[in-house]
Parts: structure tokens; sequence; C-alpha cells
């Protein structure tokens, strides 16, 4: 795994941005990541109806369980969005 950047306080909170590499990559981050924490991922929604457009969005996720599954190397981070709509 790749460490992109890095921001921590002792004693308190801080931010790391991680770029997994392979597959076992996901299995530490799901070991780092905890309930009450915050995730930021990329991701693109299809807008529109006949003519659907692809819109890159970037969402802040309040983390409220985390799962990985070791047969297919997935982890799913499930809980709410923090960041508005456009």
């Amino acid at each position: 795994m790749k460490l992109v950047t890095r921001n921590l306080v002792p004693n308190g909170p801080g931010s790391v941005k991680l770029l997994p590499q392979i597959e076992d990559d996901l299995w530490d981050a799901y070991n780092l990541i905890a309930v009450g924490d915050t995730v930021e991922a990329v991701t693109a929604r299809k807008i529109g109806g006949r003519d659907t457009e692809r819109v890159k969005l970037t969402l802040e996720i309040a983390v409220q369980s985390v799962e990985y599954a070791t047969e297919d190397s997935l982890m799913r981070v499930r809980g709410k969005n923090q960041t508005k709509n456009e």
C-alpha cells in the first residue's frame, strides 16, 4: 500500500491518504478503518433519463460499518454521506 499523504496529530485526530496496490492492501485498510471514522472516496453516478451523463462525485462517508469479503477481496464501507449533493 502506498502512503500518499499523512497529517497526524499526537493524541488527536488525523488523516491519511492510502493507495491500495495489491489485494492484500484492502485487508490492511479494513483493519485501519473504524466505526466513527470518515472515509473520502470518488465515484461516478449516472444522471438523466434518456441521455444519461456520468458525473464524478466525491463522497465523504461517516463510517457505520466495515465489511471485508476474503474470497472476493472486496471491502464495503457503509455509512452516511456528509457532503451536500450538487
